[in-house]
């Protein structure tokens, strides 16, 4: 209400179909700031579309959201302080709409979602963000890879074996995430003290 009253105020002669536009869009980044605030069951789209929630334009809505906070996390890299202070402020956005969009979900946004988290040293979480998404992880060797490296961090070197073999068998020869899945492999071997199957696969890095 008060964001319609500051648009009518701010431009008086805005046609009310460009109004009801603007304030929609509002309402979208809204997620932005509080994620809590969504703009797919909140009752305040209701008013501002001028029609019924509907199964379908939910949906919608709910595309439209993810797609936001997707794209607004893209930029930021969470290796760097500088990125994760960006992403502490968003990632709880697009967790959000993510985890309730699981089959609509890309691998990019996965791997942002599976970062922020690994890179603080969060393992579990981050474990966890790659279990909710575990049908596509299972056949996506960087997603698969990244499973590898989380398990290893667990202490879970067995396991991790079994993600890293399985990432390795999907990925093609020419593909330049392969000495990142080799490079991973190694580790886990080496973290199992077999030095000779360690030194196999880094020297095939």
């Amino acid at each position: 209400y008060l964001i319609r009253k500051r648009l009518e105020i701010a431009h008086p002669d805005l046609p009310q179909r460009k109004l009801d536009i603007a304030l929609r869009h509002l309402l979208n980044y809204s997620l932005l700031e509080s994620f809590k605030v969504t703009c797919f069951v909140h009752p305040l789209v209701q008013k501002v579309t001028g029609r019924r929630i509907t199964s379908q334009n939910k949906e919608k809505l709910k595309d439209e959201a993810l797609r936001i906070c997707s794209e607004s996390c893209q930029g930021g890299n969470p290796e760097t302080p500088e990125g994760r202070t960006e992403l502490m402020r968003l990632i709880p956005h697009l967790e959000f709409v993510s985890l309730d969009n699981p089959l609509k979900v890309s691998q990019e946004v996965i791997e942002i979602l599976w970062g922020f988290h690994y890179y603080q040293g969060k393992y579990e979480k981050s474990k966890n963000i790659l279990d909710h998404f575990d049908n596509m992880v299972r056949k996506t060797p960087s997603l698969l890879s990244q499973m590898g490296m989380n398990l290893i961090e667990l202490g879970e070197y067995d396991e991790a074996l079994k993600c890293l073999k399985q990432a390795n068998e999907l990925i093609q020869s020419e593909d330049p995430f392969l000495p990142n899945i080799l490079n991973n492999i190694g580790l886990a071997w080496l973290k199992k003290g077999d030095y000779e199957k360690a030194k196999y696969f880094y020297s095939r890095v």
